[in-house]
């Protein structure tokens, strides 16, 4: 990812880190779920979404999960 990127996608990329430690792919990370603030939910359950439609690609592919960061930075530009 070459291209620079805003306050509000840097956050949206946090906050998607945040969510998948809640996927049970990770649940070994941490111990309590993070519900995360009420005007983060849209964002999570596209978040959620994205990661469960293609988590295979995105966990075994070589470039799998910078395909995923690339998608949630997509997801957050379309909201601003």
């Amino acid at each position: 990812m070459s291209q620079q990127l805003d306050e509000k996608q840097i956050e949206n990329l946090k906050e998607s880190l945040t969510v998948l430690l809640n996927t049970e792919e990770f649940d070994r990370i941490i111990l309590s779920q993070d519900p995360g603030y009420p005007h983060h939910q849209w964002l999570r359950k596209k978040i959620l979404d994205t990661w469960q439609q293609n988590k295979d690609f995105y966990i075994k592919d070589r470039n799998g999960f910078a395909e995923f960061l690339k998608k949630i930075i997509e997801i957050s530009t379309k909201k601003s």
